[in-house]
């Protein structure tokens, strides 16, 4: 009878601590909470990373509200989903965010541009949903390069997201292969070349902040890559090119330029979007000559935009830029969204 309730005994204390636990994914579903209350499966999304099977499976991590102090590499063999809570509770604008995830690091004594990322996603078919990337070495307002997001996976979405630093906030990809990458209604605030790398990045109705001078995008295509079945290139469509509210108290007015070209065959197209007073008549900067030197195969291209910045009010200064021109209303059909990628957009679902 005593070994019977001893073992009685055993077996609730053993169900009382596995209870205590992390309990399993639910319907592929894993939820954190910061603060340890509610429906909470772990306390920090780095801990629910871990937890998830490295297989083909899609799982989705769903965060409460907070800001999380962690610094995440997203590398397993499926697609993960991070979906931010609001401060209203649904999906809506970014400005109604209430998850952060913050890192402080930088791009100094060998650690690389992806390294020093906040969240460095590695894998195909990431998608991140109201969350704010917020590398604060950037609150400094100077270099080096310091990286909110790398994104080096092939179908990427961001969707109602913010992006913060100063140098180097959003790097799109450094690979031989070029990755296809979607951000809708989006935030990136930044100062040089905050926008850089070589993937087919598409920035549908975002806002492009500059708080500090320097350029926005830094493109990096290789090659004339046309006939590729993703060809690479930087298109914002229907964005606003604006001037942060934060600038560290600097006057930004014709200090900033729409982009300089990474490599010889920069592409970059900004259409139907207001450009603002901080950009240079000219609208498009140099790279270092001694890197650079051949503009010839650089395509810098503008269509339909409006505002101080834009092409029609300044049309003297961009004559000057000899790789970059306006393109018409049959040019710019291959850079709607649907046209950019061969009308295969299930990804972006």
């Amino acid at each position: 009878m005593k070994l019977s309730l001893l073992y009685a005994f055993a077996m609730c204390y053993g169900c009382l601590v596995a209870t205590a636990a992390p309990s399993k994914a639910h319907n592929n579903v894993v939820k954190v909470n910061q603060h340890g209350d509610g429906n909470g499966h772990f306390h920090t999304i780095g801990d629910a990373l871990k937890s998830l099977p490295d297989n083909s499976d899609t799982y989705v991590i769903e965060i409460e509200s907070g800001v999380y102090e962690e610094q995440l590499v997203i590398d397993r063999s499926g697609p993960v989903v991070l979906r931010g809570n609001t401060k209203n509770g649904q999906r809506s604008s970014y400005k109604d965010n209430a998850v952060t995830i913050a890192w402080n690091s930088t791009a100094t004594n060998g650690v690389s541009d992806e390294d020093s990322s906040v969240v460095l996603v590695k894998n195909d078919g990431f998608r991140a949903y109201n969350i704010n990337f917020n590398q604060t070495y950037g609150l400094s307002f100077s270099g080096p390069q310091s990286v909110a997001v790398t994104v080096d996976g092939d179908k990427a979405v961001f969707d109602q997201c913010l992006f913060t630093s100063y140098q180097d906030t959003l790097f799109v990809g450094n690979r031989s292969w070029t990755g296809r990458q979607y951000f809708k209604e989006s935030y990136i605030a930044g100062a040089v070349d905050f926008i850089f790398g070589n993937a087919s990045s598409y920035f549908d109705r975002c806002i492009i902040a500059s708080n500090g001078p320097g350029h926005i995008s830094a493109q990096k295509r290789q090659y004339h890559d046309e006939n590729e079945a993703v060809p690479s290139a930087m298109i914002f469509n229907e964005c606003q090119i604006i001037t942060d509210p934060n600038t560290n108290g600097v006057d930004l007015t014709q200090k900033v330029d729409l982009g300089r070209p990474w490599r010889k065959y920069a592409k970059v197209v900004y259409m139907n979007s207001y450009i603002g007073d901080h950009i240079k008549p000219k609208g498009w900067g140099d790279w270092y000559s001694s890197t650079l030197g051949d503009y010839s195969n650089v395509e810098y291209y503008e269509y339909n935009n409006t505002g101080p910045g834009s092409w029609q009010e300044n049309m003297d200064a961009r004559a000057e830029v000899n790789y970059t021109r306006l393109i018409n209303d049959e040019e710019a059909k291959e850079y709607t969204l649907d046209a950019w990628f061969h009308s295969d957009l299930s990804w972006l679902n």
